[in-house]
């Protein structure tokens, strides 16, 4: 399996490596599980350099949108 790792104020990134995970998903997470489970990444977007990551992923469900914003806190 591969990953997507999304490391606020940092990073975004595919990896092999499972991350330890909380022992209760927070409910944001949990949504995200619902809607997302077992679909594809189908696209990736960034424009210019800019610390905004757009995802598109197809699921059974329809083509969700998910927007990362990797800013520092404050």
């Amino acid at each position: 399996a591969i990953w997507l790792l999304i490391e606020v104020e940092k990073r975004i990134h595919l990896t092999k490596f499972k991350y330890p995970t909380p022992p209760k998903p927070s409910n944001f997470c949990m949504t995200l599980r619902k809607h997302l489970v077992g679909g594809k990444l189908e696209k990736v977007e960034q424009e210019e350099f800019e610390r905004i990551v757009n995802l598109n992923i197809s699921t059974k469900s329809g083509i969700f949108q998910l927007v990362a914003e990797l800013f520092r806190r404050g």
